[in-house]
């Protein structure tokens, strides 16, 4: 079960959408990093919007899922829906919302701008054989009229389809990615060879991921630059 999640989360290597976003006056600052010693958060992060960095300085890379947990809720509790849920039990939703799915490969530092909400949130590397599980409290409120960050584009998730031009600019960018549809979903941006067809792209993923299989969707609104 595990094996599946990090071969769909082996494709965040490819992200476009992992670099850093720009700073403003109402948004705080924590750094969650990753190294030889292990995966280590701050004890408690402000709520509202927080600019992550997650600094990578492991042999390995960081391929991230963050959630927060429903209120009373154990980590046990949802290790074990998570991993029902990874088995194909498709009645098993785990009791959290996903906030996201940071990825830093070894020796880098990417960043991105969330909207937290108080509560107990869980972040597991599923590089590796064995994930590495670590926890943080979200705590505060946001305060009154705190403004959004101004995003370059706006991408939404419906079901199943993404609302995305054909066409970008190069150059850095900050997307506001929201799921507006009924289910969880994911975005994942992959640079391809001038002149691939879509017809190639799929080709290429179903390779790589051998068969069907569902995986961890993003549901929640977070910003990021490409």
């Amino acid at each position: 079960m595990l094996k599946q999640l990090v071969r769909m989360m082996l494709l965040l290597a490819l992200l476009l959408c992992a670099g850093g976003v720009f700073a403003q006056s109402a948004v705080s600052n924590a750094t969650i990093s990753l190294s030889a010693e292990g995966l280590v958060t701050p004890e408690t992060i402000p709520a509202g919007w927080v600019e992550i960095t997650f600094e990578n300085s492991a042999e390995a890379p960081l391929f991230g899922i963050m959630a927060r947990l429903d209120e009373d809720v154990t980590m046990d509790d949802f290790m074990g829906a998570l991993m029902g849920m990874m088995g194909g039990d498709a009645g098993i939703v785990p009791p959290a919302t996903f906030t996201g799915a940071p990825a830093a490969m070894p020796g880098t530092t990417r960043s991105v701008t969330y909207n937290l909400a108080a509560g107990s949130y869980v972040l597991l590397n599923v590089a590796g054989e064995e994930p590495q599980i670590a926890m943080f409290m979200v705590e505060g409120e946001a305060a009154t009229g705190d403004p959004e960050p101004e995003a370059d584009l706006n991408v939404a998730l419906v079901d199943f389809a993404f609302g995305i031009p054909t066409e970008l600019p190069a150059g850095e960018q900050t997307w506001l990615i929201e799921n507006n549809g009924e289910q969880l979903h994911e975005l994942i941006v992959i640079p391809v060879p001038d002149g691939t067809t879509l017809e190639d792209a799929m080709a290429l993923l179903m390779a790589s991921e051998g068969e069907s299989e569902e995986g961890v969707r993003l549901n929640s609104r977070r910003y990021g630059r490409p």
